[in-house]
């Protein structure tokens, strides 16, 4: 009796698993292997899906990511010299703050894009006809075109990031952009102070 009763059993077990696997094969017939979805892949691993960030992006947040980097780079550029050729202390300093900002800026808006995929870089445009007029200059003729030369930067900057702050629909890059807006926003300031010190 035992032994009918274990054999019994042996024998439920591998009609159950021929009817599974059966079912199974039922279940993802079709023309292409069955893969797991992002979804299904993310819950064996106990976490949420999450999309491919270069795919999620809008067309609008590749651009910010975009003119992001050339803003950053026109900025720091414009801080280098400022830093190398200034002859007030107070245009050297400023140029000095700039540059350690947006280095750090990079830093943070390089690592944002590499996790989003990759999204390539914007190229700098012009950037040796800009500075070179500013270059050429020296003294204090140099301080007030550096000074001159700064305030649409920065103006455009500003606008630049509080509008994804306010626009974007990634939260990445939307508290990207807010977190840089306190540090664009005392450049903003910082010059117009310096703009009285520079006539």
């Amino acid at each position: 009796m035992k032994t009918f009763f274990t054999s019994s059993r042996f024998a439920s077990r591998a009609v159950f698993a021929g009817a599974m696997a059966l079912g199974t094969a039922a279940l993802f017939a079709g023309n292409a292997p069955w893969r797991p979805s992002a979804v299904a892949r993310s819950a064996m691993h106990g976490f949420a899906a999450v999309p491919m960030a270069a795919d999620a992006l809008r067309e609008n947040d590749k651009a910010f990511l975009g003119r992001a980097v050339e803003t950053s780079r026109q900025q720091l550029r414009l801080a280098e010299v400022g830093a190398s050729q200034a002859e007030s202390s107070e245009v050297r300093s400023h140029a000095l703050t700039l540059a350690g900002d947006y280095r750090e800026l990079m830093d943070s808006l390089d690592a944002l894009i590499q996790r989003k995929g990759g999204v390539a870089g914007a190229p700098v445009g012009g950037t040796s006809e800009r500075y070179q007029k500013l270059i050429e200059k020296s003294g204090a003729d140099f301080d007030r075109e550096f000074v001159r030369a700064a305030g649409p930067l920065t103006n455009n900057a500003l606008t630049l990031f509080e509008q994804a702050a306010a626009d974007s629909r990634d939260t990445d890059v939307r508290d990207f952009a807010a977190a840089q807006l306190p540090l664009l926003r005392a450049h903003r300031n910082a010059l117009a102070e310096l703009k009285k010190t520079v006539q």
